[in-house]
This record gives structure tokens, sequence and C-alpha cells, in this order.
């Protein structure tokens, strides 16, 4: 029993080994016999032919790529052949004479036995190897899935497996006739099965590195229009960026492990069909993508050098097949939700709002307002009061009033948008195409706002030459986003957006009612200026901003395989040109507020004549970005293959001209027809202020432009061994230079390189099998890098029309740099990969740690030279990351299947070393501002001690101290606490899956663990000048002696005191635990059953439907806020129902 049990162990390693081979080859009337050296140099496994296994064999014409080994066998070698096959234990494929198919199905011996292998809708499944336990002897199924078993008898275990299903066992019985339902193993990829593409080279995921795939299927579950949430809770060490602020440095859209810069660019490398990707990924239509795919540990990155120390994002569209008849598949949904909850937003209610104006009216707060020759606005309760008309009914009245009524009538209204895509397909023995449209239509949640995308995209492959594969493909894809810029500022919430004849109500706003009411009229009562009262809805119904982003890319390519002098020698030239566009068009109405305003303001009235140096029309702004790039890339590879052992080696240079272009304007009098507006207006000159003749003006004047070239070019190599299918060991190095780094020429030349190493343990003799189905440890260390965005070697500087003297000036952005050069990143991995339980538990482990050293940062120079600081390489930063991917089959049988995949992030990211000049202490607490201190991640949580209140209802520090001045712009962070990190340190996702029959139904759940935010309050100053909203809080706050044991908000003061409020909103009495648990997506399908695909000429359709953001099912403090959204309202559910197919 043990040599059985040894036999069929290894003669199961090596049917997983067979499957994890691809097969290339192009050729026609090919000799049989002449194919084995070919497959033999590519998969390491021999032929053995049988004694008449050849006779009649006929000539066959192969074109294949990547194919799977088992694949090519049935169905491109031994298709219409008089041969069969099985696998042998010596790592051979032995080749039989068998039966015709229609014997197969005819035999009536008595030791004959006949069967099918079926999916769930009763179809064959091919590609299936059986092995009978009690002889080792090997059957393969044909193309139906049949199979016929001889010299058998009832009470025979046999085992089966096959590419895609999952192996299984079944007895033999009496039944001459035998049905094997199997299961489709897609939710859970073998380890050693799956390539991955790094966007330069295809590895095998089994060999070395550390890559997630995250599959179209997968990307399905989530049928958002933004790709990058798509990919929320399905991959490890990824997080979405949220509650985003300006200039704070943040990513973009997401980040994947630790970061590694300071004011560089925090993305991740975008990788698109092998080329970097300019433009914008949440741009790309997903039903586009195949797979995407997640490049952490050096030895994945080091080949993007430069441009990938936050690691690399791989993204493919989907493949061209050959020898396919014309397909069209596509899909469809809408989605909708709610309109947002106004109400739940943080702001000052109305009745509290009033008391705060009533409050500063009797302080005197605004008297000094009415003497201002400025003429500053002042709210209506504080002019009832300022008047002496506040009646008990005017108190009343206002103090009901809430403006968020008619927001949440004449603001907002149900979100919805529409996705259509569609696909066709198609090829033949020598070429294969696929063209693709996308169309999106979105109506959000304000309203006269929208956005539309149309994604359009061509791809051809053509093989017309022996061993010569030649691509191309053209895309371009044109995003407009219409007045989504959001709410016009309201002066006061005790208000109405309509009149009581239904007409957009007038609010006092910048400038006083007293002065609105009699500016410009004359003693006939004429009023020569243009109309300057303020109406909010009237603003945000004429505001009219667009948006639009634009990609176009052409992409080719072609390489040959066919020399003749050195077989597995590979040549190949690429080449991608990209045009990544942006326009901002921002219409102010001649009749808006704004328009009206300045118009007046520059109004020169004397006596009876008027003139006005801006004239009444549209004013438009604008800007525009342009960027070009060329890409070129030439490579060259060998591959060699022999029993025992694999070597590959791949040689490129890339070349990389990046051209942009900026441009800002602005036209006054602006009209379709005349596209220049008035030309002739005079900015040299100043203009008294019509509000306040003793301040003058220039015309505000926008007319900026910039271009930069930017030339890289790059070499790069690669090379990979493995030994005995267990060892494996890489090399990979790459140099990058660049026009605008490294003037000296020292720096001109950075060199990145990685090593990696794998151990196969699964694979020795020593390994039993008895938990562990397979064990695999890997390692690697190596560099990478980040450009020094915004920084150049060379000086910069920008210049001015007009400073306020009359006079040119310029800026100097930044002085000559020669040292400058890209910063470095080390990453070092350890990880560990296994399955175990026959698959029931599959996953991966592992660890990162990243050092970046010549970060760029703020370097403290000599003030003589001019400047206080510059931007130099003088940092350093480091990270600790685990990441850990679990996934299980807890049910799995015929009728019913449950799958569970857990994800876990632990994340730990620290500054080393900077050298910026240390901060007032508030600014460290200030998360607008961005500030780096050692030894704690960039984005820190600190806040200042305290006790609560005194006695006073004043905030108290815990030393007792209320020098709130002195507390607060104390230099540096060496006084407040440090709490925790703003981004969670832990986080991840649990998905369940589910199926019954043809129903499925995919549940996530994300969570993300110890980290903090800091719950917004009451800063009186910003109340009191209108630069803060307010908060709920002012209800809370101290009024009496003893409400400090109840509240720790403090008493309302005049005058204000902006260090005091500093104190509070700074302090750690507003310091909450974010960790929370979020049912983040609920995906089910249906899929239409075979019958009713044939009434629709459908080969395969699905009904699905999706809930997006079903709410915080837990939280660790106990409020109403969104950790992940605590500005604006709170996230709304997003219903989807969809249907997707294919056409016969």
């Amino acid at each position: 029993m043990k040599i059985t049990r040894t036999l069929v162990v290894a003669l199961l390693l090596i049917t997983a080994s067979v499957q994890g081979q691809k097969i290339t080859y192009n050729g026609d009337s090919v000799e049989v016999a002449s194919i084995f050296q070919i497959i033999t140099d590519q998969t390491g496994f021999g032929f053995i032919p049988k004694s008449g296994a050849l006779n009649g064999a006929k000539k066959v014409n192969i074109h294949v790529k990547d194919k799977h080994f088992l694949k090519f066998l049935t169905e491109n070698l031994c298709k219409d052949q008089p041969f069969n096959y099985y696998l042998s234990n010596s790592k051979s494929i032995v080749l039989y004479p068998r039966e015709s198919p229609e014997t197969i199905q005819e035999s009536n011996e008595p030791e004959s036995y006949g069967g099918q292998f079926v999916d769930d809708n009763g179809k064959g499944v091919e590609n299936i190897s059986i092995v009978n336990l009690k002889n080792q002897q090997v059957v393969n199924c044909n193309s139906q899935g049949k199979f016929l078993l001889q010299h058998v008898s009832p009470g025979n275990v046999f085992k089966f497996s096959g590419p895609e299903i999952e192996p299984g066992y079944f007895t033999l019985t009496s039944s001459k006739e035998i049905k094997i339902g199997v299961k489709y193993a897609e939710k859970f990829t073998s380890l050693d099965s799956v390539v991955i593409s790094t966007g330069i080279i295809n590895i095998a995921k089994k060999d070395i590195g550390s890559i997630n795939e995250l599959p179209s299927k997968t990307l399905q579950q989530r049928p958002i229009p933004d790709i990058y949430k798509r990919m929320e809770g399905f991959t490890p060490g990824l997080l979405l960026t949220v509650n985003q602020h300006p200039n704070t440095y943040q990513p973009k859209k997401v980040s994947i492990g630790g970061r590694t810069t300071l004011f560089s660019g925090a993305d991740p490398l975008i990788v698109l069909n092998g080329f970097p990707f300019l433009g914008r990924l949440e741009d790309i239509n997903p039903d586009d993508i195949e797979t995407t795919n997640f490049l952490r540990d050096a030895s994945t990155t080091t080949l993007w050098g430069a441009l990938s120390g936050n690691s690399v994002i791989v993204a493919n569209t989907k493949p061209l097949k050959f020898n396919q008849r014309t397909t069209i598949t596509f899909n469809a949904y809408v989605r909708t939700s709610s309109e947002p909850d106004v109400f739940a937003k943080d702001m000052l209610p109305p009745a509290d709002r009033f008391t705060v104006d009533s409050f500063l009216a009797r302080s005197g707060y605004y008297n000094a307002f009415i003497r201002n020759p400025a003429h500053p606005y002042v709210p209506e309760a504080a002019l009832y009061i300022l008047n002496n008309t506040l009646s008990d009914a005017n108190r009343m009245n206002l103090r009901q009033l809430d403006v968020r009524n008619d927001m949440e009538k004449y603001f907002y209204r149900h979100a919805n948008d529409k996705h259509l895509a569609l696909q066709v397909s198609g090829g033949k023995n020598k070429n294969a195409y696929l063209f693709s449209a996308g169309f999106d239509h979105a109506l959000p949640a304000l309203q006269f706002s929208k956005t539309q995308r149309l994604n359009l995209s061509f791809n051809y492959i053509t093989h017309a030459i022996d061993g010569m594969e030649v691509t191309a493909s053209v895309a371009t894809t044109y995003n407009k986003q219409h007045n989504i810029d959001g709410e016009p500022e309201i002066p006061v919430t005790y208000s109405n957006l309509v009149d009581e004849s239904g007409e957009p109500a007038v609010q006092s706003y910048k400038r006083n009612k007293f002065f609105i009411d009699s500016a410009g009229v004359d003693a006939n009562n004429r009023n020569k200026l243009r109309d300057w009262r303020y109406r909010p809805l009237n603003e945000f119904r004429t505001r009219n901003n667009d948006k639009i982003y634009t990609d176009n890319r052409i992409q080719l390519g072609v390489k040959y395989n066919k020399f003749a002098f050195l077989k597995g020698l590979e040549a190949g030239a690429y080449t991608q040109y990209e045009i990544v566009g942006s326009k901002d068009n921002d219409l102010k109405d001649k009749d808006g507020f704004y328009v009206n305003d300045l118009v007046n303001s520059y109004t020169q009235v004397n006596g009876s004549s008027v003139e006005r140096p801006i004239p009444v029309g549209d004013i438009l702004d604008y800007s525009q970005t342009n960027l070009k790039t060329f890409n070129i890339r030439a490579q060259l590879s060998y591959a060699k293959n022999s029993r025992n052992s694999t070597f590959n080696i791949l040689l490129g240079s890339d070349r990389i001209v990046t051209r942009g272009k900026y441009s800002a304007r602005r036209i006054y009098d602006y009209t379709k027809d005349m596209a220049e507006g008035q030309g002739n207006l005079n900015y040299q000159i100043l203009y008294r202020q019509y509000y306040f003749p003793a301040s003058s003006l220039y015309i505000p004047y926008l007319n900026d432009a910039k271009r930069t070239v930017s030339n890289n070019i790059s070499y790069y190599a690669t090379s990979n061994f493995q030994l005995k299918g267990k060892y494996h060991a890489s090399v990979s190095a790459r140099t990058d230079q660049s026009n605008i780094y490294g003037s000296n020429t020292n720096w001109r030349l950075n060199p990145f390189g990685a090593v990696a190493a794998a151990w196969d343990i699964s694979e020795e003799r020593f390994f039993h099998r008895r938990l562990f189905d397979s064990l695999k440890l890997r390692t690697s260390i190596g560099l990478s890098g980040n450009p020094p965005l915004g920084v150049s070697a060379v000086q910069t500087i920008s210049k001015a029309i007009k400073n306020e003297n009359g006079d040119v000036f310029a800026d100097i952005n930044n002085p000559s740099l020669p040292n400058l050069k890209w910063e470095t990143v080390m990453t070092y991995n350890l990880g560990l990969g296994f399955s175990l339980g026959k698959q029931i538990l599959t996953g991966t482990i592992d660890y990162y740690y990243k050092k970046s050293t010549d970060v760029v940062d703020n370097k403290t120079v000599d003030p003589t030279v001019g400047l206080a600081s510059i931007m130099a390489n003088a940092a350093s930063m480091a990270s600790h990351n685990i990441d850990v991917v679990l996934s299980t089959k807890n049910i799995n049988n015929k009728l019913f299947s449950w799958y569970t995949k857990f994800l876990f992030s632990y994340l730990k990211e620290f500054v080393i070393q900077t050298d910026t000049t240390l901060q007032p202490a508030w600014v460290y607490c200030d998360q607008t501002r961005f500030s780096a201190v050692p030894n704690r991640p960039i984005y820190g949580i600190y806040s200042f001690p305290s006790t609560g209140l005194d006695n006073a209802g004043d905030p108290v520090s815990k030393t007792g101290d209320k020098d709130y001045q002195s507390i607060t712009t104390h230099p540096g962070p060496g006084t407040l606490n440090y709490k925790g990190s703003s981004t969670p340190s832990l986080f991840g996702s649990v998905t369940n899956e589910f199926s019954w029959q043809q129903i499925a139904l995919s549940i996530t759940f994300i969570y993300k663990l110890n980290y903090y935010y800091r719950k917004p309050s009451v800063n009186y100053t910003g109340l009191f000048n209108g630069t803060d909203p307010g908060s709920p809080d002012f209800a809370n706050r101290w009024q009496k002696p003893g409400d400090e044991n109840r509240t720790s908000v403090p008493r309302m003061q005049f005058p204000g005191n902006n260090f005091r409020d500093f104190f509070y909103i700074y302090s750690d009495q507003l310091v909450k635990r974010a960790d929370f648990i979020r049912l983040n997506n609920i995906y089910m399908s249906y899929n239409l059953p075979e019958k009713v695909l044939t009434k629709l000429y459908l080969s395969q359709a699905t009904l699905y439907t999706h809930c997006d953001n079903a709410g915080i099912v837990w939280r660790a403090t106990k409020s109403n806020y969104d950790p992940d959204n605590l500005a604006g309202y709170p996230q709304p559910t997003v219903f989807t129902f969809g249907f997707r197919g294919t056409f016969k």
C-alpha cells in the first residue's frame, strides 16, 4: 500500500505540474513526431509512443499561445488522431492506440464501463484525467467529457483531476453508464497554475514574486463605474483614499502597502497593457479589464525602476482568441440611490445660528461692521437687534426657518446612472480581433449635474508570418462632468431659498443690506448699478461648469521567435503613443452675483457718467492640460527548458518622451460667437472700488502657460532559473536616466536591482502531505524608486504681470539642484503560500519592509541665499506591512457551495528623518496641513492634553495652564499627545460566496481598526467670522457653573480667542476611535437556464442585483460619524440592477 500511495502521489504531483505548463507554437502541416521535441523544450516532459500509437498519424496545424498543456494535448495534438495519452509517473507522456469516440459510446463488453463528466448545467467537461487507484492506469476523457474504463470491476476507486476543476474520487458500481458531476475551481485557483503579467514580462505565480491578482469575475461583483472602488475589499493591502484635504499630498485614489514618499506622488504606478498609463484609471471601462495584478515585492517592481516605489497596478484588457466565431457580449445596469440626508451634515442648526448672531449683535460685534466703509455683510438677526426691531414674532419666525428643507427640495434628488457595454470579438486561424464600446450616463444627487463617459477600443492580432506576432490597438476615452461642484454658499441657515411667490429668495451676502438697497440709486430713483442682491437658488441654477477628461492611445507591437540559429530566442518591439487631456471650463453667468458684484465693484460713477472697466457679460475661466507621451520598447528574451530545469533571460530598453502643456485664462464678456470676449480691458490701471472708495485694485487677470519636456531612457534585465520544479531564483536590474533630474553627471544614472528566491517545500521527498497539500517559501529584496515630482534639477521661475505696486515680478519656484535624483525605495519581502486539507484551506502570508532614502523634503538652507528652505533629497522613512489571505471551502457539493475569503493587513509606517523647520504645535494637529514628525506616521493624530473645562467654562490643559497662545504656538510637537494614525493600521475584509444551482450570492464586509479621527466641534472664532459652519455640539456648550461636569464644550465668549479655540478643537477631548465594520457589498446573480437562453438566442446570460454600502454594522465610537466621510453628507446606499450575456 505504501508503494501504491507513493505512486499515486507522484502521479498527482506530475499532473499538477503539467497543469501549470503553457505551450506556445505556430506551424502548419507539421509532422506529429517533430512536435515532441518542441514540447519537451517548453515543458520538460518527454514522449513515449507505444507500439502502433503513431500509425496513421496525421500532420497538424497548430497556432497556440500560452495554452494549458492538457488542453493542448487534447485539442491540438491528439485531436482526430489514432492515439491518446496518459501521464506516467516519470514526467513522461505515454502515447497509446485508442478506440474512437464511437467505440467508447457503443462498447458493451462486460468489463467495460462508459461514463461522462458534466457540470452543473449537464454539459460535458473536457480535459479530465482518471487514475485507477488499484493499478495506476490512466484514462483521459474526450472533448465531450466522455470516457471508457476497460478491464475494471465494481468497487474500484478512481481519482479524477483536470486543469479547471476541483479534483475528486468515485467508486465504480455495477451501472454501465456513469454520470459524474464536477465543480469548476475558478474561485480558488491553484497556486501553481497562474501566469501573471508584470507589464514587461509574464511570469508564473508559482515561481517568484508577491503578486495579488484580481480577475474580471471578482470585479463584476461590484458594478460601479469607478474601477478603484471595485477593488476595495478584494485586494490585500489596498486602501481607498478618504477624507481628502488639498495640499496634504494624499494619494489621489488608493494606496497599497506602506507609503514611501513625502511630497512626491504617493499613488501606485498604473500600467495598462504593458505601458505606464498617464490617464485616470477610473475613466476606463471596467468591462474591458480581464485581470488586474498588484505588484508588491522588489522582484516584480524593480523592472519598473524609478516609477514603482509605491507598488504597481497592472491592468490587462480582454484577450483576443483565435479560431473563434464572431461573439457578441453585453452588460447593462442601472444604479439608483436616495438623495442625501441634508440634516445629517455636521453644521450649526438654524435656531442655534440665530442664538449666535443675536449674541454677537448684543455684544457689539457688528457695530464696527455698520461703520465700516467696506460695508461688510451683517446677518438678518443682528440687523433686527441693531435696529431695535426684533419682535417676538420675528424671533419665532427666524428660529423656525430651516434652509435645509428647501435644500432637500431644490438642490437634491434621487441619484441614478446607467451603464451599457458591448464587445464584439472573433478570430480565424491566423488573426483575431476585439471591438469594445462602453457608455455611462449618470445623474448625481445634485440637481442640474450629470456625467457622461464614452469608451471605445479596437484590438487586432495576426500570425500572418510564421513565428511572428503583430498586435495593434487603438482606444479612446471621453469623460464629461457637468456641474459637480456642489452647493452655493448660504450665509445663514435660518432662511428660505424661495420667497412667498415661489421665486428665488434674496439673502444678504458679502455686503450689508443697507448698502445694497441704496447703492447706485440717484436722485431720480434710478439705479446705475447692476442688481447687487444675492439669490442662492439662482446661483445654483445658473452655474455652468464643465470638466472634461480625454485619453487617446495607440499601441503597436511585433515579436518574432523563429530564429533558426537559436531555439528559444524571441525579439520584440513595442510602442505606444498617448495623449491625455483635461479641461475645466467655468462659465459665470452675466446675471449671477459673481459677475454683478465684480462689475459693480469696478464701476466708476462721476456725476451722471457711468464707466464700467469690466463689461457686463459672461465670464469664462478655463484651464487646459495636455500630455503627449511616446513610449518605445525593445526586448530580447531567451528561454531554455530541460527535463529538470528552466532558464530564461530578458533584456530590454525603454524610451519615454513626455511633453506637457498647461494654460489657464480668463475671458471677459464671453460668448460662443465671440470666444475671445473683449480684449481691450486695461489690467495695468488701479480702479477705485465702488463699495470702498479708499481702496483701489487691478482688474483680476488670468493668463498662465507652462510647458514641460521630459526625456527618460531605461535599460533593464531579468533572469529566472528553476530547478526540479522546487528551487527558484531570479535576478533583476534596471537603470533610469532623465533630463529633469541629476544635472550633475554622477547623479544622472540611477541603478535599481533585486534578487529573489523561492523554495517549494512540498516538492521535497521528506515532505508529508497529511496536513498540507502544498507549502512554498519565497523571499526577495531590491530597490525601486519615486520621481521627485514638482522639483527640477534646473532653476525654474514664475512671472506675473503686476504686483500691488504695478511692477513686473517673478518668483523662484525652485533653485538649481544639480544633485537632485530619484527617491530610492528598498523593499524586503518574505512570503509563505500553502494549501491544506485537499485545498479546503489555501492562503498566503507576506511580510514587507520598506525603507525610503533620498526622500524629497523641505531642507533648511542659509537664509542669505534668499530662500529659507529648498526641496531636496533630505528625508527618509520606512514601513512594516503584513498581508494575510485565507480562502476556505466550507461546503462544496452538487447542490450547494459556500466559500469564504478573509483578507487581513497590518501596516505601520513612520518617518525616520526630516529636515523640516519646526512649526507651531497647533499646525501638527491640523489635518488640513502637512507635517512630518520623526518616528511617527505622516498622517498622525496629535492633540493637546486636556482635563476638560474649569468652573468658568474654559478649556484647561493637564497642567492647569490657560495660556492658550503659549500652549498652541510652542515650536514642535513635543508638548502634544500622539494618539495614533488617522489611517487604519489593521484592515481587511471577509467575503462569503454562496451558490445553489443557478443562483449565486456574495456578501463582503470590510473592517478598519486601530486608528483615530478628530470629531468636528465648535470653533467660535470661525463661527463668528463665517469661516466655520459650526456644529451641533454648540447646544451642549457650558452655560452655567456645574456644566463642566457634563460637557467638554467651552462657553461662548466675546471677543473670540483664536488660540483658545485652537486648544479646544485640537484637544484630546475630541479624538475618537475610528474602528468600524461595514457591510460593503452584496451581490446576487442568476444564470438563465438553457431553455430560456435558446428562446433569447443567447449562449449565456446572467441577471444580477447589487447593494453597495449597506451601512456600518459596528463602530468603536457611538456616534453618527462615518470615519470614511467626516465632512459632507453620509454616503447613501446604492442599489444596482443589471443584465449581461453573450449572443449565440
